[in-house]
């Protein structure tokens, strides 16, 4: 699985020409935050297929997520939290 994940970044570099992101910190567990903001409080997850504009998103970037949920890490790693204070 990580040889096809390193393959699917590799494309997507040359296609875009440009460098792949690099993560400076994440959250394992969307409850962290709190450790940082106790007042905050997680509202939802949002997963990319969730999104109104994802069937507007062209095939290949679609495809790309739909792999991206085969793997559970993979899986959480596009994803947007809402907080509410």
């Amino acid at each position: 699985m990580r040889v096809l994940v390193k393959s699917l970044f590799e494309f997507l570099k040359r296609l875009t020409n440009e460098q792949v992101a690099s993560y400076k910190w994440g959250l394992d567990d969307p409850q962290d935050i709190k450790q940082l903001e106790p007042k905050l409080e997680l509202v939802r997850e949002i997963s990319m297929h969730e999104l109104v504009g994802f069937s507007r998103f062209p095939l290949w970037v679609r495809a790309l997520y739909r792999v991206q949920d085969l793997n559970p890490t993979l899986r959480r790693m596009e994803r947007m939290l809402v907080y509410r204070y």
